[in-house]
């Protein structure tokens, strides 16, 4: 049975070389496969958690990276309105909510959400027409 030699002192070739770089350093893209850019969904979501913790300018932030990777994300519009609402920035809470609707008429809860910011701005008349709206797309007339 013949062992294995151990390599003779100055033959450096014959020891197994170790990467000097990490393998990530010798693919450009493994970083930026790494660092991709979150989702309307994920910010969506992250408005959502902010705004649950009452970080209103936050969601804000989040919610309105979401509508400008989609325009046409109707609830992240809405949920901007609820974030404007919150911080009494009623005219744009009424114009993110419009959005929403113009994406979306067909959904009561805008309505109810813009329903409710007319009222907070004492526009009553307003308010009662969202509401009808509202009732209405419930009821399937």
């Amino acid at each position: 049975m013949r062992r294995k030699s151990a390599p003779v002192a100055g033959n450096e070739s014959l020891q197994p070389r170790r990467p000097s770089r990490p393998a990530s350093h010798s693919d450009p893209h493994a970083v930026r496969r790494r660092q991709r850019m979150p989702t309307k969904e994920e910010h969506f979501g992250n408005g959502l958690g902010l705004y649950g913790k009452n970080d209103y300018e936050g969601a804000l932030a989040e919610l309105q990276k979401a509508v400008a990777a989609d325009a046409q994300f109707a609830d992240a519009h809405l949920a901007i309105g609820h974030s404007l609402h919150k911080l009494k920035r009623l005219p744009e809470a009424v114009e993110a909510i419009k959005k929403a609707i113009g994406i979306n008429a067909q959904e009561p809860l805008y309505h109810t959400s813009l329903s409710t910011v007319y009222r907070d701005m004492g526009m009553i008349p307003e308010a009662e027409e969202e509401m009808a709206v509202s009732f209405q797309l419930q009821r399937g007339y």
